[in-house]
């Protein structure tokens, strides 16, 4: 190669080389744009967010985040997240194999709870967390959460949670006395027919009126933390019975076959009445109002080691297997049961559920749209009230 070529060779390198640092800048240009972008959405976003490797360490915490956790962005960078203190309401620590962190990245799902964070000055506020993990190639790479400090959300909640407790209590007293006056005006005064079927009609609504008010007062009591449990000596087949009395008017109306033939002679436990009462009516109720005329509904008590088990299956509309996972949330009614009967509230097996767990024990189903439903309970024969209560059901 000549002297002259080997000019021409160079020059050709030179102009590559030089095109390719330009294609380089304009990459690392672009790269710093999106970079900047990146930054400013992170910093934009009001929430905090949180992103952390497989291994639960933090990658990426945004500026809302460090202001919310009380910590500096490098004492929460290269940190294990489940070591940040996370709290129930109560004020016990969350154990690791709960916290959404961990559940998230062993199931691979979106997952949201709400907890109590304490920041780095000890300071205690509700958050909420959204955990959902990032997914590469089919496999989990980390995860990111969302948080929210929703102290100002919980504040409304208690405002309205106390205003419902003073307008139950409030509408109580007249409610009772409307049904007094009814009661003993049927007794002393000389009625006609369509007299005593007029007060009849305003004595059951007074009743369920009454009822109402009461499944408020429950639902004030379980948010407010106030739904004590005192443990007393109960005869359950007994009860149940008492309870079945009760609802002789509605299941007659509608021509309902009801069996409550396979229990034990007799079944006495400890327990809390009222707890079981608002179980016990929630299901039994449900059955009832939710099976068409001339349907049936079948109840059994079993007896185990440990605990008892109370069954109620029937064969009413049943729960579209799509919304069967939220049944148990509060003020939640199926679509069908919305159409079927307008006027439910949506609160009934929110406090079952919420009173099993106080108990101790578990609540699920298996139900068929149009083909009814099996609720089952399991309670201990013997609660005892300093024993802490399981978290199976509530929804932190």
């Amino acid at each position: 190669m000549n002297a002259e070529d080997l000019t021409t060779e160079l020059e050709d390198a030179r102009k590559a080389a030089a095109n390719l640092l330009e294609d380089l800048d304009a990459e690392r240009e672009k790269l710093a744009v999106a970079k900047a972008k990146d930054e400013a959405m992170f910093a934009s976003i009001g929430d905090g967010l949180i992103a952390v490797d497989n291994d639960r360490k933090v990658t990426v915490v945004n500026q809302a985040a460090v202001d919310m956790l009380g910590w500096k962005r490098e004492e929460l960078v290269g940190r294990v997240l489940t070591d940040l203190p996370l709290e129930d309401k109560a004020g016990n620590s969350i154990p690791l194999e709960k916290r959404p962190t961990t559940r998230a990245l062993a199931t691979g799902g979106a997952l949201k709870v709400s907890y109590y964070s304490v920041r780095k000055d000890k300071t205690r506020f509700p958050i909420a967390i959204t955990a959902t993990p990032i997914m590469l190639d089919g496999k989990i790479t980390g995860l990111i959460e969302i948080i929210r400090d929703i102290t100002r959300e919980q504040a409304l909640d208690n405002e309205k949670d106390e205003f419902i407790s003073i307008a139950s209590h409030q509408m109580r007293t007249p409610l009772t006395g409307i049904q007094w006056v009814v009661e003993r005006f049927t007794k002393k005064e000389k009625l006609t027919t369509k007299g005593k079927e007029y007060l009849e009609d305003i004595h059951t609504s007074a009743k369920q009126l009454t009822g109402l008010v009461d499944l408020l007062l429950n639902l004030s009591r379980i948010e407010s933390g106030r739904m004590g449990i005192t443990p007393e000596p109960l005869e359950v087949i007994g009860f149940i019975k008492d309870f079945l009395g009760e609802t002789i008017p509605l299941r007659d109306k509608k021509g309902l076959k009801i069996s409550f033939e396979d229990h034990p002679a007799e079944l006495a436990v400890v327990t809390d009445k009222s707890a079981i009462r608002n179980i016990v009516q929630s299901i039994i109720s449900n059955a009832i109002e939710y099976t068409e005329a001339g349907g049936s509904i079948d109840i059994a008590v079993t007896k185990n080691d440990r605990t008892f088990t109370i069954a109620v299956r029937d064969t009413g509309i049943g729960i579209p297997r799509a919304e069967q996972p939220h049944i148990f949330e509060k003020f939640v009614r199926a679509s069908n049961a919305k159409l079927y009967k307008t006027d439910g509230t949506g609160i009934g097996l929110y406090i079952a559920a919420q009173a099993v767990d106080r108990l101790g024990g578990k609540i699920w189903f298996e139900s068929e749209e149009k083909k009814g439903s099996l609720f089952h309970v399991e309670l201990p024969l013997k609660f005892i009230s300093n024993d802490p209560p399981k978290a199976g059901n509530a929804v932190m």
